[in-house]
């Protein structure tokens, strides 16, 4: 009888270690629309640019939490994780031989960078445009966006 007590909590241990760590990996889903768990940021190489003229911009996610935050990308093709706010502002892709899904771990205070090409395909009435850019991981519900950027465009 006096090992049925040890044996309860040690199972209620375990219970508890493992609803932590479920909590941990479910994190990302978790989190209300005000906290911020990753944090978008994009920096233009140039920030005058002609119609149809490539121009990089660097991408950057970074973790906001004291937890490592597993995000789920194509090793390949990731850019198909990013969108932008702006229609008339694009990005191109690449042909992969062989892509699939993988894990990306990003350590507290960490991040995860990339660059990427962008341009405006046809000419526009404006002489400026602003656009963000989003970021959904695979199998998340949610996008994160970066903070505006403004481009001008030049004659």
């Amino acid at each position: 009888m006096k090992l049925k007590r040890p044996l309860v909590i040690f199972a209620l241990a375990v219970l508890a270690i493992g609803i932590r760590i479920a909590l941990a990996d479910s994190v990302l889903e978790s989190e209300g629309d005000n906290a911020q768990v990753l944090r978008v940021a994009v920096k233009p190489s140039k920030t005058r640019v002609r119609i149809k003229e490539p121009f990089k911009v660097q991408l950057l996610v970074e973790n906001r939490t004291p937890a490592i935050q597993h995000v789920r990308m194509m090793n390949c093709s990731w850019y198909d994780c990013w969108k932008t706010s702006n229609q008339q502002i694009l990005f191109g892709g690449w042909d992969c031989d062989k892509n699939f899904a993988v894990t990306v771990d990003i350590v507290p205070g960490g991040a995860w960078t990339n660059e990427l090409d962008m341009y405006i395909p046809k000419p526009i009435s404006q002489d400026k445009l602003s656009f963000k850019m989003g970021f959904a991981p695979i199998g998340s519900p949610k996008t994160y966006w970066s903070d505006s950027v403004d481009i001008e465009i030049l004659p």
